[in-house]
């Protein structure tokens, strides 16, 4: 790893590795996913409890706890999570994976992209086996939950049953990439299932977050989007 300090736009300051792909972009722009960073950076103050799920080095964790919001923070890769757990020790960091049900899997990633970590075998070259648990587990009061779970969020969900029900108003945002889900149609009518106004959260030049309303075809056709639904 390469560890740099970097202020984001978003109001950030938190300790990244450079040498990650992903993450080293920070270093020219000031962010990595303004989507969901100014949209935090407009919510953050009004959110009591949060859960993150592909937590990271921490970004959306210190978003949100260096505004008193209570911030339980779940990731399985090992140096993310060292990341995370110097970058936000105030939150109740957690190093396990999400899923549908307990268990352990082998997290595969790339070595130089360890950001990207999944259980499908296709998106990297190195494993480590990780512990998995189920959201509902955790037997949290919670007004957001935030998926980042590179093509396993609705197995996150799924393991999620208990939580969504004890929280009827509780917001989720997720990453949508339909490339990474097996079967989009079944995604897509789990999504409709919660019951729940799905819209895309967009991000505007000038750090202002606007909303686009999604229908079925539009969520099987985008490439990438971050979803809320409330």
């Amino acid at each position: 790893m390469a560890i740099e300090r970097q202020n984001f736009r978003c109001g950030v300051v938190i300790d990244y590795d450079n040498a990650d792909i992903y993450e080293s972009r920070v270093e020219e722009i000031g962010h990595i996913n303004p989507s969901l960073e100014f949209w935090l950076f407009h919510n953050a103050p009004d959110i009591d409890n949060a859960l993150i799920v592909g937590a990271g080095f921490g970004l959306s964790s210190k978003q949100l706890a260096q505004e008193g919001t209570t911030v339980t923070s779940v990731e399985p890769q090992s140096d993310r999570f060292a990341l995370l757990e110097s970058n936000v020790p105030e939150s109740t960091n957690i190093n396990k994976m999400c899923s549908s049900s307990a268990g352990t899997t082998d997290l595969v990633f790339f070595e130089d992209n360890k950001s990207g970590g999944a259980i499908n075998k296709a998106m990297g070259d190195t494993s480590e086996s990780v512990e998995v648990i189920t959201v509902d587990s955790l037997d949290l009061t919670l007004d957001l939950m935030l998926v980042y779970a590179n093509g396993n969020e609705l197995d996150v969900i799924d393991g999620a049953s208990e939580t969504l029900s004890s929280n009827p108003n509780m917001k989720i945002i997720l990453r949508w990439i339909p490339d990474l889900i097996d079967d989009v149609d079944a995604a897509v009518a789990k999504l409709n299932g919660l019951g729940k106004t799905i819209k895309i959260i967009h991000w505007n030049n000038d750090d202002t977050i606007t909303f686009k309303d999604v229908d079925d075809d539009l969520l099987k056709a985008i490439q990438v989007a971050d979803l809320i639904m409330e």
